[in-house]
C-alpha cells in the first residue's frame, strides 16, 4: 500500500506528500478533519510533493473545499499536479480548482 502524509506548517499550510489515490484518500480525509480544525481562517494545501494521483485525489480536493466552506474558512490549493488538472479538465470541473491554483 502506498504511503501518504499530511503535515501542517506555518499554522495554515497543509503539505500533502505521497500518493493521492484510491488507496490513500480515506486515510488522508480522516487526518485532514482534525488539521482543518486547527487552522483559523485560511487553509493552504500544498500539493508539490504528490508522487502519484488519480480521480480519487481530485475527489478529495473537492471534499476539502466543502469542509472548508462548512467551517467558514477559505481554501487554496498550491502546486496542483498536472495529472490532477488533466483529470479536472476531462471532467469539466477545472473552475472548481481555479481559485486555488497558484
Amino acid at each position: 500500500m502506498a504511503e501518504s502524509t499530511l503535515t501542517i506548517t506555518d499554522h495554515h499550510i497543509i503539505t500533502v506528500e505521497g500518493d493521492l489515490t484510491f488507496e490513500t484518500v480515506m486515510m488522508l480525509w480522516k487526518k485532514s478533519q482534525s488539521l482543518f480544525h486547527k487552522i483559523q481562517a485560511k487553509i493552504i494545501i500544498d500539493l508539490a510533493k504528490i508522487t502519484h494521483c488519480n480521480s480519487a485525489g481530485l475527489s478529495l480536493l473537492i471534499e476539502w473545499q466543502k469542509l472548508a466552506l462548512k467551517q467558514n474558512k477559505t481554501i487554496q490549493f498550491k502546486n496542483i499536479p498536472d495529472q490532477l488538472l488533466d483529470i479536472a479538465k476531462v471532467s469539466g470541473i477545472t473552475d472548481i480548482l481555479e481559485s486555488g491554483v497558484n
